[in-house]
């Protein structure tokens, strides 16, 4: 069944953050490298300027794909959610989503699978000085995701635990994850919550913000496992290219190696496409589990947050679209 644009969006707001310019956004990348294998395949990724998706910036920007013999095909958006705009409509292979926003598509019949994890973690809360809790933010203007991103249901659901309600009690202000250093920076908002880097390049530049709740401390998403983003793939796609989906996973598995291995180089790659600090994202990295495994546990408690909180009305059984034993058959 072909699916409308509207059928797989209905219920996710795109808050008007959609793809940006490609060339732009790989200002950062060494200019493109001749494959070192034999062609594998063409795929079209989607992705994020956001350290949740740190295997993303060390297998492009280390050419782990392009070693593999795979054409990658760059496509950068704000946030997860405009990003189903492109899958629904055809025009992506791949990309790095959150969680929640492939459990919201899946539900509607868009024919997406989770195959190789990022990190576990990592998601926090920054507030501007003088606001020591989380429960100091009432009244106030946080930063926040497009609505259905997994960081708009882990803090709609941390301000509940606070005794919170996010629809009366706080502001929450609509923007690009990569906007929010700059609207702490300028005063803009009080807060914002993020995935890394975001959280740890603020505090380093903002002298007296404070981390008011993360998940490190278990009091951000409090109680729950913290899976953050996936490499998603069309299913249909990855059934018909199936040797350009085993070198885009494999070059993931390198690419979290890599990280694990070299936490400075890697933070320095992350700083260069993230355009912040290698000191920011070496810490940012200390406070993430970066692993291929992928935790089903996890991405079905956002589900039952997503239907508790009104995002959806139900929710599939989420451990029939996430496949771990993929990345577990292929050899790094």
């Amino acid at each position: 069944m072909t699916l409308s644009r509207r059928t797989v969006l209905k219920g996710v707001a795109t808050a008007g953050l959609g793809a940006v310019s490609v060339p732009s956004g790989l200002a950062w990348l060494d200019k493109e490298r001749a494959p070192g294998a034999q062609a594998t395949g063409k795929i079209r990724v989607g992705w994020m300027k956001l350290g949740c998706i740190s295997p993303y910036f060390i297998a492009a920007g280390n050419g782990y794909w392009e070693s593999r013999g795979l054409k990658v095909e760059h496509y950068e958006f704000k946030a997860g959610p405009p990003m189903l705009e492109a899958f629904a409509g055809g025009r992506l292979d791949a990309g790095y989503l959150g969680n929640t926003v492939v459990t919201a598509a899946v539900s509607r019949g868009l024919p997406l699978r989770m195959v190789c994890g990022n990190h576990l973690s990592g998601m926090g809360v920054v507030a501007q000085p003088g606001n020591a809790t989380i429960k100091d933010l009432r009244g106030k203007r946080i930063g926040n995701a497009p609505p259905g991103a997994i960081s708009d249901i882990e803090l709609r659901m941390t301000l509940v635990a606070a005794g919170i309600d996010p629809k009366k009690d706080v502001s929450l202000v609509t923007m690009g994850y990569d906007d929010m250093g700059v609207a702490m920076l300028s005063k803009a908002v009080d807060a914002i919550a993020s995935c890394e880097s975001y959280p740890s390049y603020v505090l380093q530049k903002l002298p007296g913000s404070k981390l008011v709740a993360a998940q490190i401390d278990d009091n951000f998403w409090p109680g729950k496992v913290g899976q953050c983003c996936v490499l998603t793939v069309n299913a249909q796609y990855a059934d018909k290219e199936k040797d350009a989906i085993k070198a885009l996973v494999a070059g993931q598995l390198e690419a979290i190696k890599f990280i694990n291995g070299n936490r400075r180089k890697a933070a320095e790659i992350i700083a260069k496409a993230l355009n912040t600090t290698a000191e920011a994202e070496e810490i940012a990295l200390s406070h993430e589990v970066v692993q291929a495994e992928m935790t089903v546990k996890s991405i079905q408690q956002h589900a039952d947050a997503m239907v508790e909180l009104g995002v959806l009305r139900q929710v599939p059984d989420m451990a029939q679209h996430i496949d771990n034993e993929f990345w577990r058959s292929l050899k790094v």
